[in-house]
């Protein structure tokens, strides 16, 4: 079962290889980028913390010393491109990607 798992991740990676490597790319092309440190993900879409009912965001001025409960929120042309959490940002991370006309979430 498990040899018939890895199979199938195989292909799929194997058949959506390209989009892989253009969604990298997207990411990893964030030169002219605008930093947000915050305590929750910035908003996507207009009113989402009121429809949630959550409270406002806090923003920081600079860097937190303490990674712990800060988001990162990465800005490119004044608007949300993506955002991670700053203690994982490496594997098992939740981020969010905004690109045009698309909402994509993990």
């Amino acid at each position: 079962m498990i040899e018939k798992d890895y199979e199938m991740i195989v292909k799929i990676f194997e058949e959506y290889r390209s989009s892989y490597n253009v969604l990298h790319h997207q990411v990893e092309d964030v030169e002219n980028e605008t930093i947000i440190w915050s305590n929750s993900y910035l908003e996507i879409y207009p009113y989402q913390y009121e429809l949630d009912q959550l409270p406002k965001p806090k923003i920081y001025k600079k860097e937190p010393k303490s990674k712990e409960g800060i988001i990162v929120n990465k800005l490119k042309n004044n608007e949300l491109y993506f955002s991670y959490n700053a203690e994982n940002k490496g594997w098992g991370s939740s981020f969010i990607i905004n690109e045009t006309e698309k909402k994509i979430c993990s």
